[in-house]
């Protein structure tokens, strides 16, 4: 019987809260889903929406909020590798020992994390759309994302101020925040404004973005920096084998030119880049073929 869980929580030994959703079939193989930034594990919604769509069955899909973000209680001083941490302890409170991970945009340094620390827990590591280390520089991306890197980087205490006044302070106005991404798509490429078009879609990103805030933006902003930082880790470290890339050419978020880099910094990376998607569409348009490829491990 599939389950539908939306505002779930753990709590860790040290005491902090980790929020997540749980989709599916109890029985079946986990799926943890690592949100994009600013994101949350409302992100689940989509593709469980995408799963009725199809008629799809026999997936277990788990979204989980990074802390700060949505029900997850903040920790001051984190870094991207303390993720994997994190993320071995909620699966052993799930009594889960092995799990696919798969992240988006601003979750793929946290799903390669994972890869990287954790790889004896890992059936497969999916990587969306991710953000790239910035060292490959951000020749490419639009200029939005530049300015937002641009202040992590040197002035983060205004990032937490941008974030608020362009988002955060609407974030319980499931309304005013569904208007604000419909007033953005005419700067998106086409296949994201395509697909952000339908309404019963954009109320999703909506209601995943408001998450994102509902604690303010002290969670987000703290992201945001860590992006700007070293991940702790190289990826030509990364060893595990069971590791995918997905990319779309159109994408002016993360330049198609980072996300190959990215692929060929890892030794056994498997990578496929979509001629016809952008920086939304990828994860959304062709599910189908990256649950395959995060599933097809299960003999492993």
């Amino acid at each position: 019987m599939n389950t539908t869980i939306i505002n779930k929580t753990i709590q860790l030994n040290d005491g902090r809260i980790l929020g997540y959703t749980d989709f599916g079939n109890p029985e079946s193989t986990p799926i943890f889903h690592f949100h994009a930034w600013p994101g949350s594990r409302l992100e689940t919604k989509l593709i469980h929406y995408l799963f009725k769509e199809h008629q799809e069955s026999g997936v277990r899909l788990i979204g989980i909020d990074r802390p700060g973000i949505g029900l997850s209680t903040f920790k001051a001083g984190r870094k991207i590798l303390d993720w994997p941490n994190d993320v071995s302890e909620f699966a052993d409170k799930l009594g889960i020992d092995r799990f696919c991970v798969q992240g988006i945009s601003g979750g793929g340094p946290y799903a390669a994390a994972c890869a990287f620390k954790i790889p004896d827990r890992l059936i497969s590591c999916c990587i969306i759309s991710s953000i790239s280390p910035l060292y490959f520089g951000t020749e490419g991306m639009n200029i939005s994302n530049r300015f937002v890197f641009f202040i992590a980087k040197w002035f983060p205490w205004l990032l937490r101020l941008f974030l608020w006044a362009s988002i955060g302070r609407y974030s319980q106005l499931l309304e005013k925040v569904d208007a604000l991404i419909a007033r953005s798509l005419s700067k998106l490429p086409e296949p994201d404004r395509a697909l952000l078009s339908k309404p019963d879609i954009r109320k999703i990103f909506a209601e995943v973005t408001c998450e994102a805030f509902l604690q303010g933006s002290k969670g987000p902003a703290y992201e945001g920096r860590l992006y700007s930082l070293p991940w702790g880790f190289k990826l030509d470290e990364i060893k595990f084998d069971k590791i995918y890339l997905y990319h779309g050419e159109l994408d002016t978020n993360v330049p198609f030119t980072n996300a190959k880099l990215m692929a060929d910094s890892i030794p056994k990376c498997k990578t496929k880049f979509f001629k016809n998607d952008s920086h939304l569409s990828v994860g959304f348009n062709n599910y189908e073929e990256i649950k395959k490829s995060i599933l097809n491990n299960l003999s492993s």
